[in-house]
């Protein structure tokens, strides 16, 4: 019934449409290539250990958070973090926010946090598909209770320097069953 509408005008419709489908459908196969050639550009972390164990760089104070997708391989701006600026920072966090398939996630099973010895620690933060992930709030009521923040979002880590004269540990902050980084 609507045929008879194409040479009309109803012509502009599907061509509207037909652009917007190539642009997406170009968009996610790009956003395919992309992930591949990152995650081929990834070591896994256990590689990345024997690497800094075997050439050990400078240690600085403070904690540096790499966010990652892919919690078994090593984050880019960790790798490059070592390779230009030849240092790593005392504490490091590998940290990956993870949704489950269901709306919400009750606050006891929102953070898992794992050491991965050399003061590496790993930390899985769960979201239900209904939730907005708050950075903020995995970092400063969960695992920093006690820490400034200093966020450096360009380039993807979050730096933490501890000051005892702040110390605020209290149930409003972190609960004692928590692990803390900052102690």
């Amino acid at each position: 019934a609507n045929v008879v509408k194409i040479p009309d005008g109803g012509w502009f419709s599907l061509m509207v449409g037909g652009a917007i489908y190539m642009l997406m459908a170009v968009w996610q196969r790009g956003r395919e290539i992309l992930a591949v050639r990152m995650r081929s550009s990834t070591i896994p972390i256990t590689k990345f250990f024997k690497q800094i164990t075997a050439k050990p760089p400078t240690r600085v104070g403070g904690v540096a958070i790499f966010m990652t997708g892919d919690p078994e391989g090593t984050p880019a701006a960790l790798m490059h973090n070592v390779k230009h600026n030849k240092v790593l920072h005392e504490k490091i966090l590998l940290l990956t926010i993870l949704t489950k398939e269901v709306p919400y996630i009750i606050s006891r099973d929102r953070i898992d946090l794992e050491d991965l010895g050399d003061r590496f620690y790993r930390v899985f933060a769960y979201y239900g598909f209904a939730e907005t992930p708050n950075i903020n709030d995995i970092l400063g009521h969960w695992i920093f209770g006690n820490c400034d923040l200093f966020v450096i979002w360009n380039l993807l880590f979050v730096i933490f320097t501890y000051r005892p004269s702040l110390d605020r540990a209290g149930p409003a902050l972190i609960s004692p069953e928590r692990p803390r980084i900052c102690r």
